[in-house]
This record gives C-alpha cells, structure tokens and sequence, in this order.
C-alpha cells in the first residue's frame, strides 16, 4: 500500500512538472529562496532536517521536533542590490504538537518604469517615461506539526504572498504538506514535502500559476557526540517552473561549539558549491554564515541568529493555585544506563512530563510519558536514533505540562556524564 501510495505521488509530480520551459511563469518565486543560513550552506538539502525554525521553508513537519521557544532573524545579501529579511519562530506544545511562524520581506532596487503607446513593435510607438518604482515581496507564514508516533512526524503550512510592481500588487495564498520518517533504531531519516499548493495569482490582469514545488530526501547521522559529529543529507526537488535539482550536504561539528558546512546543488541556476559556520555561543544561542556563488552575478551572502529559550515557558493563564515545580537529580548508575530522580511538587497536578538530553546545543533524546512521573528516570546512553553516545557531558532538561494545560521546567543544572564508551 505504502509503495503503490508513493508511486502515485511521483507520478503526480511527474504531470505537473513542466520543466524549464516554464521559468518565469509562477508567481512568488521568492518563496523558494529558503530562510536560514544553515541550511543555504548546505546546497538547501534540507527536507529532512528538523534543527532550527528556517527548516519550516522545507518542510513544515520539522516544527514537531522544536525546542521550547526559538527565535530566529536572517540576512540574505543577495545579488544586483537585492536584499532579504526573515524572521521566524516556534514554539512546542508539548504533546499536542509545535506551532511555527515566518515573516519574510524581499526588496530590490528601483527600476525604472515606462508605458508604451500603440504597437510595441512599432519603432516608432511612444514611451512615456513614468519614473522609477521598487519592487517588493513579502510572505508570511504559520505552520503546525506533530508527531504521529514515534517514528513518524508530519506538519503543514498555510503562506499568504503579496508581491509589488509598481502600481499593481499581486496576492496569493498557498499550503504545504510534509511528513518526516525516523528509521527505529538506525541514525537515518527520510522527508517528504509538497510546496505551494494553491490556485494562481493574478497580477496586472495576467494570471500565474503558484511555484509548486515536490521535495524528497534523506538525512544520515554518521556520528555524534559533545564535540564531534558529522551529519549528511541529499534531496531531490521537482519544481514546477524550472529543472529537476539535486542536491547534497554536509554538516561536520569541529568543536561543541564550531560547525563547519558544504553543500552542492544541481539545478542549473547558479554555481553549484555552496558553504558556511556555524557558532554556537551557548546552549541557546547560536551564529550562522553562508555564502552561496551566483555565476556571474556575483557571491550571495546570508546570516542568522538563532536564540532558542530552552528554559522559559510562555505566559499563560492557569487555574492551578500552587504552581507546579519539577526538579531533577542526577544518580549513580552502573553498567550501561544512567538515571536521573525526578520529583513534582505537586503531582497530582502533573498530566504528561518529558526529559530532554543535549549534546551542545542539540537534543540528541526525547524521553517522554504522562502521569505519574517516574523516579528515577533511565536512560540507556542512546539518542533518538538508536546511536550509543560518546563519551561527554550531556546537560538535561526535565519539562512537565500541568493540568491547566501550562508548561513547567526544572530549574537547575544537570547532566549525564558518559566516561566509556557505552555497550550496544
């Protein structure tokens, strides 16, 4: 079932797809320049990806994975005195899932403007000059995802883009669709999204199709720890207006807070090498550079700043009247696994609890469960993806959510220190 599914979406996508004798005729083309710079260092392979609110441009299941609340501002230095601003977000729900949201705002230079009286292959129509104009984009958008089960992850999207020329302006309003697959005990995930879905926009009485676009991909954690990791992922886009784009990057985590990227796209636009760093500050904070050549356009520049508040609850009205408190304490464990004890201050309060372990700035383990709350909690030294963690430090996190609905942390400083490589 599955297989016969997946085969009919290729052949779905394979009668949509026009190739490169429809570039130029979709509207809001600007929403497939994606956000953030960790991504564009890593040629955009990104469909599988679920690190930081920009991967929301890829595929919106990758909202079910976020941390508390991130924020998230890009700088897209493009070329010919183009210039983008982004701003993006989420924030977890717990177990009903994460909300994500963007605002995206792409400015060019002023071009000048002119009307033409009569024949346009006429010689000698008139021009009438009318001045100069700036045009513009701007897209905003709001997505949710969720977990289907363990190893499952989906989301969607829904875009409102408006685009200026001149006196005219163009609206339109699309949706994407996305799931994310985590292999049960193997470092691998696939990803899957459609992108702008959504009837066309008309713009000075000329109608053009949305830039639908199919992603499919896979992502490999080759290894990970505190201080080293490597991460690699490829994609393949079929975009409605333009070539088939293949696309391959990696991530190589130097330090616990240095990351060094490449990237390569195929899809005959521009050069095909792409590049970055990331720097993670502190466990919240984190920088992010890329630099994509344009041919003969020039180089392409983008930064981001990321600050994620692993360990602030957003406000909200509760009717509990003793606020609950959940604390952790690390334990001594022999062997193989390591345990944490966990209390609540008021457990009949309690409805579902979770442990999140870090790796950097990273949460390689969701340990997740409702009510009541275990004591202790054990982990067996694995990530989410079934890989035995390397020797380090990794800093916890214990989250609850209350019976009004409102999300509690523990407050004070925890880790799990891994000092032999753990058994298989």
């Amino acid at each position: 079932m599955k297989a016969i599914l997946g085969c009919c979406l290729l052949a779905c996508a394979a009668g949509l797809w026009a190739g490169t004798d429809s570039v130029g005729t979709t509207a809001a083309s600007f929403t497939k320049l994606g956000l953030g710079a960790r991504p564009a260092a890593m040629g955009d392979a990104a469909v599988a990806d679920s690190l930081d609110p920009s991967d929301i441009a890829f595929n919106p299941a990758s909202l079910a994975r976020s941390p508390v609340l991130s924020l998230q501002a890009t700088h897209l230095e493009w070329f010919q005195g183009a210039r983008m601003e982004n701003v993006a977000g989420s924030f977890s729900l717990g177990s009903s899932g994460a909300l994500g949201g963007a605002i995206t705002y792409l400015g060019l230079p002023a071009q000048a403007g002119g009307a033409i009286s009569g024949d346009v292959n006429d010689p000698n129509a008139t021009l009438t000059d009318l001045g100069t104009f700036s045009p513009s984009d701007l897209g905003v958008t709001l997505g949710y995802g969720r977990h289907l089960s363990e190893h499952l992850d989906v989301g969607g999207t829904l875009k409102l883009t408006s685009e200026s020329l001149g006196s005219s302006t163009a609206m339109g309003f699309t949706a994407d669709l996305g799931f994310m697959a985590y292999l049960p005990g193997q470092p691998v995930v696939f990803g899957f999204s459609a992108q702008n879905l959504g009837p066309a926009s008309s713009i000075a009485s000329e109608s053009f199709a949305q830039p639908l676009v199919i992603r499919a991909g896979a992502r490999y954690n080759a290894m990970s720890d505190t201080a080293h990791g490597l991460k690699l992922l490829a994609e393949m886009d079929l975009p409605m207006d333009n070539a088939i784009a293949v696309a391959a990057g990696a991530e190589l985590q130097l330090y616990e807070s240095l990351f060094v990227r490449l990237g390569f796209r195929a899809d005959g636009i521009f050069n095909s090498w792409t590049a970055g760093l990331g720097l993670a500050g502190t466990k919240e904070f984190s920088l992010d550079m890329a630099v994509v050549p344009a041919g003969d356009l020039g180089w392409t520049y983008r930064g981001t700043v990321t600050y994620a508040f692993a360990g602030v609850a957003a406000a909200a009205p509760s009717a509990v009247t003793v606020p609950l408190k959940v604390s952790l304490k690390v334990l001594t464990s022999p062997g193989a696994t390591w345990q944490a004890s966990a209390t609540a201050s008021q457990p009949a309060q309690l409805k579902r609890w979770g442990l999140y372990i870090y790796s950097g700035t990273r949460i390689i383990r969701q340990i997740k469960g409702a009510a009541p709350l275990p004591d202790p909690i054990v982990w067996d030294g694995k990530d989410d993806n079934g890989n035995p963690a390397a020797p380090g430090r990794y800093p916890l996190r214990l989250a609850a959510l209350d019976a009004a609905g409102k999300a509690v942390y523990s407050a004070e400083s925890a880790s799990f220190v891994v000092s032999a490589e753990p058994q298989r």
